[in-house]
């Protein structure tokens, strides 16, 4: 009995003593190829968001979403993703996975985040009338009293001021835009 491997011939004997290392060998490849769990997949995403290797952590935070479309830290992940876009300087790609979190997850606490840093987005990218309807929502839902909503009082207040300032040509921070793109 011959095999092959790799061009070279194996005698029978030989390939038997083999097996069980090739056996262990594809059993280890099996076992680091089977997929994490959704605690492990958002620790592996938020080591690399903490090391700013947002792409590692971008593409962690995603397979989080597909594997776990209604997991319990499927706002928390789309939060995420959006702040590594915002880390970047990434404005657009931030205030789309901001809007994701709004539209998705609208019950979460995580809503309090994107608004916030979806406002600045908008600021940074010179749209003081949507950076103020998004931080604007912030401050309303403050009034209301809304849980999780207090911690961006003074933030959200002292950046509306700044860009009130700048809507009326005190600044050069952001210039006024209609909205459309």
């Amino acid at each position: 009995m011959r095999a092959e491997s790799g061009g070279a011939r194996l005698s029978g004997v030989r390939f038997l003593r083999l097996a069980p290392l090739v056996l262990a060998m594809a059993m280890g490849a099996l076992v680091a190829c089977a997929p994490l769990g959704p605690q492990e997949r958002m620790a592996r995403a938020d080591q690399a968001q903490s090391v700013q290797r947002y792409g590692k952590a971008r593409a962690n935070y995603a397979r989080y979403l597909k594997q776990y479309r209604g997991g319990e830290r499927a706002g928390e992940a789309r939060l995420k993703i959006g702040l590594g876009h915002f880390e970047r300087e990434k404005w657009l790609l931030a205030i789309n996975s901001f809007g994701d979190v709004l539209e998705k997850h609208s019950k979460s606490e995580q809503i309090w985040d994107a608004l916030y840093y979806g406002g600045i987005a908008y600021a940074k990218l010179g749209r003081c009338v949507e950076a103020t309807a998004w931080l604007g929502k912030l401050t309303q839902a403050i009034t209301v009293g809304a849980a999780g909503s207090e911690r961006y009082v003074s933030k959200a207040e002292s950046q509306l001021a700044v860009i009130h300032d700048d809507m009326l040509g005190r600044h050069k921070f952001c210039s006024v835009h209609t909205g459309s793109t």
